[in-house]
């Protein structure tokens, strides 16, 4: 889930934010015979505030070698514009022989092999419409090259745009465009059918939040007003359990009645209808430790009260970590997914643990939603409750 991290401000009087999730962009094929990209974030045609980084979801798990400032790129599209019409082979010289300067990355890959995302060197322009593009170049790990005609495209070429109204997070400091993207070898371990390394990144990735410079020196605890507004100028304690994003009216196929990936409350959504089996609330696990969460439980107080356990099979459970409930590991989410009854837009959440005392809660006073730009209301960097675009499974 990204907009919970603290962001440095670029542009005044930003209104529009996109989606953080993944959103799919063409059919699973059957058995994954051909390797395209699955999707993109920000999503295709959606506006954005806030930006981290660019990620791309593929087929199946792409070969090192072939991911380069030169095959993977973001490119203003005023300069895209240019090649429209024209083929992608233009465009993959014009890239090669310096024509043409895409926007500043470093790679970073999953251990998958399946994720990649572009981290920026520079902050990024604000008002400006950039192009997220793959090239034909870009192979799997099975050496087929990439062919979006396979998942209903009209060239092989991937690419998908976004507008970027707002601001980057902190670009990252000298890094090195292809540093530690893993090899075939490290995909896939030493030899074939070892086990995959852990992920493999070329800048650590923050386990919390980052702090607003106000809260610096504070202690590690914070006094919120009734809307849940930090009020004391101290830090906020991410290391505990927290409940960190409830969505109420959702503007998703959350649950997946018409299945995307198969995995529902993941970060894909759905295509299909939408409604109260769409509900979410989403914790975090903030400690050092894996935590047994079978005893725990969440009472919903919204005039029609419901008092649910976590370890009620009713749950439709999203762990982002690949958890479980009588494990829930240390920066791991947990999503549950379509509670009990119909959550109102206004209600007091609470969660309990196993000996009945209070862990965290939230009083939400008004969670209606206009689309996806407010979908969620969800956990600030400094603990403050914010609405804004769901993003399950992930800050």
């Amino acid at each position: 889930m990204n907009h919970k991290s603290m962001i440095t401000t670029l542009c005044l009087a930003v209104t529009l934010v996109a989606s953080c999730g993944l959103q799919k962009q063409g059919p699973v094929l059957a058995e994954n015979q051909n390797f395209y990209v699955l999707g993109v974030s920000p999503a295709r045609e959606t506006t954005v505030t806030q930006l981290s980084f660019v990620e791309i979801l593929f087929s199946e798990p792409a070969l090192r070698d072939s991911l380069t400032s030169e095959t993977v790129f973001l490119l203003n599209q005023a300069d895209y514009q240019e090649y429209e019409g024209r083929g992608w082979d233009d465009l993959s010289a014009d890239v090669r022989d310096g024509d043409v300067i895409p926007v500043a990355t470093a790679i970073e890959v999953q251990a998958d092999g399946q994720v990649v995302r572009l981290l920026f060197k520079d902050l990024l322009e604000c008002n400006i419409t950039y192009v997220v593009v793959v090239l034909p170049r870009v192979q799997s790990m099975r050496y087929l090259s990439l062919d979006q005609k396979t998942a209903g495209a009209e060239d092989s070429m991937f690419s998908s745009s976004f507008v970027f109204l707002g601001a980057t997070t902190d670009a990252i400091p000298n890094p090195d465009a292809n540093a530690n993207v893993p090899t075939e070898g490290e995909i896939d371990g030493e030899t074939a059918g070892d086990v995959a390394p852990e992920k493999t990144i070329s800048e650590p990735t923050p386990k919390y939040p980052n702090i607003s410079s106000e809260q610096e020196n504070g202690s590690n605890s914070t006094v919120a007003d009734d809307s849940g507004t930090i009020v004391s100028g101290e830090k906020f304690d991410w290391e505990r359990i927290l409940i960190t994003e409830i969505v109420t009216d959702p503007q998703q196929d959350h649950g997946e009645s018409t299945p995307e990936n198969g995995i529902p409350f993941d970060p894909f959504a759905g295509t299909g209808i939408i409604g109260t089996t769409d509900e979410y609330i989403e914790i975090f696990n903030g400690t050092e430790a894996a935590v047994d969460l079978s005893g725990w439980r969440v009472e919903m107080k919204d005039g029609t009260d419901e008092t649910q356990a976590l370890n009620d099979s009713a749950w439709s459970m999203y762990f982002s970590n690949d958890g479980k409930l009588d494990s829930f590991e240390s920066g791991e989410f947990l999503v549950l997914g379509n509670p009990a009854g119909s959550i109102n837009n206004s209600l007091l959440l609470e969660l309990y643990d196993e000996q009945d005392q209070l862990v965290d809660s939230v009083d939400v006073q008004d969670a209606n939603a206009e689309d996806l730009t407010d979908e969620a209301f969800y956990r600030g960097a400094d603990g403050e409750w914010l609405s804004g675009p769901a993003s399950p499974g992930g800050f």
